[in-house]
Order: C-alpha cells, then structure tokens, then sequence
C-alpha cells in the first residue's frame, strides 16, 4: 500500500469509516478512481461528496452529518446521548453547526426507508403522520441545529453537561409545544415527566461524568433555557436525597421571537 493510501485509510479510520471527496482527492484520487469506487460497490454514498467505506452503521450516519456541517460541528441532543450512555440509538441525528453556517437537509440519502420492503414509496403511508414522520427520519436522518456547544469526544459531541440540558429542554419543549406562548398556564406538573428528567440527570452523576455543581454552572450559562428554574430545584431535591414531591415550580418557556413568559406548573 503506497503512502497516500495508508494515510486516506487513516483518515477514514479516525472518522468512522467515512471520509468525503475533498480528503480522498487531497491524498491523491482522482474524480475517476473516487468515482469507480461508489460504482463498484467498494465505497457506499451517504450524501453528497461523504461516502461509507464498508457497510454503513450509525456511527457511519453520524460522522457523515459532522463533515457535511463542516469544522466546529458536533453531535448533541440524544445522539451526544447514546454515546454518553443516557438513551437509546436514535433514528435521528441532531448536530449543531457553529452560527452562521447553513447545512441544508439532504433528501439523496440511501439510507432505506422503512417502507421500501413492502414496495411503497414514501407518498404511499395512507396519510399516517406517524409513518410519515419515520419514513421522512430514515430518508433524511441528520436534523442540523445552528448554535454554540462546547465540543468534546470523538465522533465530536456536546459536552455531557450541555447534552444533559438539551434533552431535558427539548422533553419540555415537546410537552408545551401545544400551548400559546404569550400568555400564563397553571399547570400541576406530572411527576412522569419529573420522573424522565431525573432519569437523565441520575446515571451521569452517578457514574461521575459530571457533578450537580458543573451541571448549575451550565444552567447559570443559559439563564433563558425553557425550564431552567425547574431543573435547578429537582437538581436541588436530588442533592437532598428527596423523592419527587407535589410542589409546584415555575418554568420559563421562550416564544418563537427570543421572549421569555413564565409557565406555572
């Protein structure tokens, strides 16, 4: 193997498996010899210019968003999760993008869509929007966020503590999406969603990936996070030792333009 060789299957090994025309060009392919390789089957495009150099598997997914968004990007919300360990393998990638770049969603992918094995296109759900929905996250599994995260790890991620507050945000986020925005809710706030966030927060204080002190430090970083003052209080209650209580909490929710309105819970 020559040396632009051994230095391209290096750069693929660092990123999973996945490298992109630029980096193949740069260590000395042509567009031809690139383009022999897709043709071939040796190589597996996952978007345009990023390709897979054996069978593509999540990680694989994962680094193919990271170049498309470029230097600075890193992978958050509940993909930063799984590789921290707090959830599951998720259909969607989130990434975030340093401000002021756009990274366009891609409809090319060859991921397959979960209906293909029956013969039915995409169009071809019978209108559910639940099938809509997964047969749109396995066509187009990268959901690109624009936004400042400290990066860490490698496939590169959010750090655990900002990855923390961004589910836990988001599971709110989910919970009042509903609601209007611009006026006040008193809402008695279910202990299953109290339960979900502690569930998050729980393992990686116990397996020492951060502290409730580091995790306050985030919080006081983002002042308007939607539900920061009620993490803040179940951070408390979980430093005390205190079971999920009945107590009713403030949270503060954002409305599409920056503005912050309490919620009561």
């Amino acid at each position: 193997m020559d040396r632009v060789s051994r230095r391209l299957v290096f750069i693929a090994s660092v990123q999973g498996g996945v490298i992109t025309r630029e980096q193949a060009m740069e260590y000395g392919m042509t567009s031809a010899q690139v383009r022999a390789m897709v043709e071939t089957g040796r190589w597996r495009r996952l978007a345009r210019g990023v390709y897979a150099t054996d069978l593509p598997v999540w990680e694989q997914l994962a680094w193919a968003g990271l170049l498309q968004a470029g230097e600075g990007a890193c992978l958050g919300g509940s993909a930063a999760g799984y590789l921290y360990g707090i959830n599951g393998q998720p259909p969607q990638i989130d990434i975030w993008v340093p401000p002021g770049r756009s990274v366009p969603r891609r409809r090319d992918t060859p991921v397959p869509k979960p209906v293909a094995k029956a013969g039915r296109s995409a169009s071809e759900t019978g209108g559910d929007p639940e099938l809509e929905r997964l047969v749109h996250e396995m066509w187009n599994p990268w959901r690109f966020h624009q936004g400042v995260r400290t990066v860490v790890g490698n496939p590169p991620r959010s750090c655990v503590e900002e990855t923390v507050l961004d589910l836990c945000e988001g599971k709110l986020h989910s919970h009042f999406r509903e609601e209007d925005p611009v006026i006040w809710f008193q809402r008695s706030y279910p202990p299953m969603l109290r339960g979900w966030m502690r569930a998050v927060i729980r393992p990686v204080l116990d397996s020492g990936l951060t502290t409730v002190d580091k995790l306050r430090n985030t919080l006081d970083a983002r002042p308007q996070m939607e539900g920061g003052v009620l993490i803040r209080w179940e951070l408390g209650q979980m430093e005390q030792g205190l079971a999920i209580g009945a107590k009713r909490k403030a949270v503060r929710r954002r409305d599409p333009r920056g503005k912050a309105h309490p919620i009561t819970d």
